[in-house]
């Protein structure tokens, strides 16, 4: 078989221009010959078709002569070469040089039925045979699914469905995903490829895919969904399926949530130093209306503190020659809703005088003994230090007096 092979390698390198495009093709020596090596189209129906057993699960060669994508499907057609995409029997990572797959061929019988392997835009057809008494009888056929997926479940956010589940880990390729505005009442056929989009019954498919999660975005408000997930093996052998239901929300116009931060050298603070530097108040809108559109609105502020800052959201001013006190920064954000709601926050700067702060904080490490909660006077801490020396009351009422 390895001298055959070789021969055909050699021989496609002396053919003509049309040979030398078989970027992949079925192996000729295998189960299933091809039609041709062009490897541009599938090419015309000979006479002499491989017969299989409908159902069989059999074993396939093709080559991949030169590689150009990541993928390679195995297809099938009950009707010569039509309705290629619909019967996916096998997708696979594309690997260079000879490959041998398994496949499990569909359940039914046709005459003209066909095979084809592609990867990227080439392809090669082989003619085959499915009847009930074919040569192969399909004996350890691959016909059990996979497990089903855990904990399918739905996170509603407004117009947004996010599922989320845990797929199998054992003879696990994909799932897909049913969704329609009743119960899903379809089921995938086994060896049939579904993709996004596709419509199955009364269902589409909002996914296919490797992933253990997707969102669903842009639905109808308050409305119900139905959705059933599905897992498949190489072979497309698809699970029974697990189904949930999720209902939209209609929140109709809802209000927008401001919040108010100041910070001063890139620091949250409720206090403003008159040397620090500037104070930002930075705001922050929250509104569960995605596409609404906000007006923010700073005019309600103390009239003593003049923003020098062009964004939006964002109110800066100059402590710098301001009086120490507390001043207000109000803000007014209003939605483009109908009707429009708003929300006001307002938030209180206090300024400080640079020294006072420092005086402040300084003062602060003196321990507080005073049992009524008071401060320690001054004369208190002579007096003790006084004593610590070993003067007396008379010595500290001397001292006083010459003082005066």
């Amino acid at each position: 078989m390895a001298i055959i092979k070789k021969t055909l390698f050699t021989g496609a390198l002396l053919m003509p221009a049309t040979y030398a495009q078989a970027h992949i093709y079925w192996d000729s020596n295998g189960n299933v010959p091809p039609r041709n090596l062009t490897g541009v189209s599938c090419g015309s129906r000979g006479d002499s078709p491989a017969v299989f057993k409908s159902g069989a699960r059999i074993t396939v060669t093709y080559n991949v002569a030169v590689k150009h994508g990541d993928t390679v499907k195995v297809e099938f057609s009950p009707e010569n070469s039509a309705g290629f995409d619909q019967h996916v029997l096998l997708e696979t990572p594309a690997v260079a040089g000879f490959n041998d797959v398994t496949i499990t061929l569909p359940d039914i019988e046709c005459s003209d039925c066909t095979l084809r392997v592609w990867e990227s835009g080439y392809q090669s057809c082989a003619d085959i045979q499915l009847s009930a008494s074919g040569l192969h009888d399909g004996s350890g056929a691959d016909t059990q699914p996979p497990a089903q997926v855990h904990n399918f479940s739905a996170q509603v956010a407004d117009k947004n469905i996010a599922l989320s589940w845990e797929n199998p880990d054992e003879d696990f390729y994909k799932v897909i995903i049913f969704q329609s505005d009743t119960e899903v009442m379809s089921a995938p056929i086994n060896g049939n490829s579904y993709n996004a989009g596709d419509q199955w019954g009364s269902a589409v498919v909002v996914y296919s895919g490797k992933a253990s999660d997707v969102v669903i975005p842009e639905l109808m408000r308050n409305t119900d969904y139905y959705y059933k997930i599905f897992t498949a093996d190489t072979s497309l052998n698809y699970s029974a399926g697990t189904a949930l239901q999720a209902t939209t929300t209609d929140l109709g116009n809802s209000q927008p949530e401001a919040t108010l931060t100041v910070m001063q050298n890139n620091v949250i603070t409720a206090q403003a130093l008159t040397g620090a530097g500037n104070v930002y108040v930075q705001a922050a809108i929250h509104d569960f209306d995605v596409d609404d559109f906000h007006t923010l609105d700073w005019s309600a502020t103390d009239y003593r503190l003049m923003d020098v800052n062009s964004e939006e959201a964002m109110f800066e001013f100059d402590p710098s020659q301001l009086m120490p006190g507390d001043y207000a920064v109000t803000l007014t954000v209003t939605d483009n809703g109908n009707p429009p709601f708003s929300d006001t926050q307002t938030i209180m700067v206090n300024v400080q005088p640079s020294e006072v702060s420092a005086s402040s904080e300084g003062a602060a490490l003196v321990p507080d003994d005073n049992a009524s909660g008071g401060s320690v006077s001054l004369l208190s801490l002579i007096f003790m230090a006084l004593l610590s020396l070993g003067c007396g009351i008379k010595g500290l009422i001397g001292i006083n007096k010459g003082q005066l």
